[in-house]
């Protein structure tokens, strides 16, 4: 066997085992940027108590109903548009995505969501 051809197969396998990692840490985080996502269109959609509502208790412990409203409309939130979470990772079993939220007038922010 060839060295390139060595060398080619190598460069397979390395990008083989990147394309497999790329989709495992996808996959296990698809259920995060879906909820974040669904927050958000929440917040737009029915407001940032109903969004609120729906946080995991550990959320609600780390910030009161009243203050979230305030700081969800201060941010604009209540005119998003569109979500997109190009990063994603798994840490010690925890996964989280960041990304861009697009409000109407193209107003661009960038949240990290765990």
């Amino acid at each position: 066997m060839s060295i390139m051809r060595k060398i080619l197969i190598g460069v397979g396998v390395v990008v083989a085992i990147g394309a497999v990692a790329d989709t495992t840490v996808y996959y296990f985080t698809k259920g995060i940027a879906e909820s974040a996502t669904n927050f958000f269109a929440t917040i737009a959609s029915d407001g940032p108590e109903a969004a609120y509502r729906s946080a995991s208790p550990a959320f609600q412990q780390a910030m009161s109903e009243s203050d979230f409203t305030a700081l969800a409309n201060r941010a604009g939130l209540t005119r998003y548009m569109s979500a997109s979470w190009p990063e994603r990772k798994v840490e010690n079993g925890q996964g989280s995505v960041s990304g861009t939220l697009t409000l109407d007038n193209d107003v661009a922010l960038s949240p990290r969501c765990n």
